[in-house]
């Protein structure tokens, strides 16, 4: 086996220059590679040096830049798995492509985690297939990198905004408590507030967006095949990036809805027809928890005067909740009429609310631990904004619960009277 320095340059023509370092002892299978790449490729050309040894390549990754390492899982220095791991220790950043003797699938899995980009199987590498791999490296590594950087980024905003914005609360406490117009500091602290909230939930939504589209590209492999692995992960990023869009988008509808800026459309519905399409909506997430869902409605409800898009958000949100709290057991979705308004009711079966936290349930920013359990993930916002929309249509929303024996939301809307209409 060669362990003798050698260097390549390969020169094409004005095209887009890719730095390669081949890290290979064995000198037939060095020509071979070198071979493919000094030919004339479109849009692309190399630029090749040449390794015998890990300790070798070590020192030209310490001295310059590279799009992409060839990798030899078998040098005089280093074997296997472990050659992967030194060179992403030594250059975390530089994307590596695995050339291995072994015609073995599970040996270039093994690589791939141990940081690997992809790998081909010597005696196998076509011209077109290599270029290509070289390419997809390079892009899959630019995606991560880019991925890194609006992660962090989105962290260190959020912490600024967040620091920010807990100052500037703490500072209009004392203000607030030092002045004797307290209402004209508060209402001044409400619009300090909104404007915030805003500018942060607008801000968020731009590194956001860059994540989601990030992922959906990776996810729908467009920049080459995922692996069970690297398909999970993304799973879990999409997740986490779905809940964080929610949690923006709870504090927008709040801001606007405390600021009087969310518009509302009412017009004169039937009552059941929104609460079976909300049902039929729910329906796989409430049975993918495993739980019965039982929806009464009363016959002949006379209609009532309302925004069909804020009750639907005002239901889904109250199922959602229900859903997150319940183990076991079912959810009821009911409506019934009670003297001169329209009653709508979600019970669970679930762990139940202490009557100690009755009180703040409706409270923004509060999540409350049911039943002594652990609280689920959210903005705290979700009651808050269902109450003041019910609020807007001149209705009550109520909660009534025991720890261990389920709980009961339900809002009532009410009814306009005939002689109400006739003066209409």
């Amino acid at each position: 086996m060669e362990t003798e320095t050698t260097k390549t340059t390969i020169v094409l023509s004005a095209k887009k220059l890719v730095k390669i370092l081949l890290v290979e002892d064995d000198e037939i299978d060095k020509l071979l590679v070198e071979r493919v790449l000094a030919k004339n490729h479109p849009h692309i050309e190399f630029a090749a040096d040449s390794a015998g040894s890990l300790s070798q390549a070590a020192e030209y990754l310490n001295r310059g830049q590279y799009g992409v390492v060839l990798l030899d899982l078998m040098l005089p220095d280093s074997q296997g798995i472990e050659t992967v791991r030194r060179v992403k220790g030594n250059s975390p950043d530089v994307p590596i492509v695995v050339l291995t003797g072994l015609d073995d699938e599970e040996a270039g899995i093994s690589a791939i985690k141990a940081g690997a980009m992809d790998y081909l199987v010597k005696g196998r590498v076509l011209d077109d297939v290599l270029v290509r791999t070289i390419q997809y490296a390079i892009e899959r590594a630019r995606l991560q990198q880019a991925l890194r950087k609006a992660h962090s980024e989105l962290e260190i905003k959020v912490e600024d905004r967040t620091r920010d914005l807990s100052e500037m609360i703490d500072l209009l406490k004392k203000e607030i408590m030092n002045r004797r117009e307290v209402e004209e500091q508060l209402q001044a602290a409400m619009e300090i507030k909104s404007q915030f909230v805003s500018m942060v939930s607008h801000e968020l939504r731009t590194p956001l967006t860059a994540l989601k589209e990030g992922i959906r590209l990776l996810a729908q492999e467009k920049t080459g095949k995922l692996n069970d692995e690297q398909k999970e992960f993304l799973d879990l990023a999409k997740r986490n990036v779905d809940r964080l869009a929610r949690l923006i988008n709870d504090v927008l509808s709040f801001q606007k809805l405390e600021a009087g800026k969310m518009d509302f459309d009412f017009h004169e519905k039937d009552i059941n027809t929104i609460v079976k399409d909300v049902y039929r909506t729910m329906v796989p997430v409430v049975k993918r928890k495993g739980l019965d869902f039982v929806l009464k409605m009363e016959d002949n409800l006379p209609k009532v005067k309302l925004d069909s898009d804020k009750i639907v958000q005002v239901l889904t949100n109250m199922v959602s909740n229900a859903v997150n709290f319940t183990e076991r057991g079912s959810i009821t979705l009911a409506t019934c009429k009670r003297e001169n308004v329209i009653q709508i009711s979600i019970s669970d079966t679930g762990c139940g609310i202490r009557k100690e936290d009755l009180p703040r349930v409706f409270h923004e920013f509060e999540q409350l631990a049911r039943g002594g359990n652990r609280k689920t993930g959210g903005s705290g916002l979700g009651l808050a904004i269902s109450k003041t929309i019910i609020d807007q249509h001149r209705g009550n929303i109520c909660v009534e619960s025991e720890p261990g024996r389920g709980t009961t939301f339900y809002f009532v809307l009410p009814i306009r009277e005939r002689r109400t209409k006739d003066r209409d």
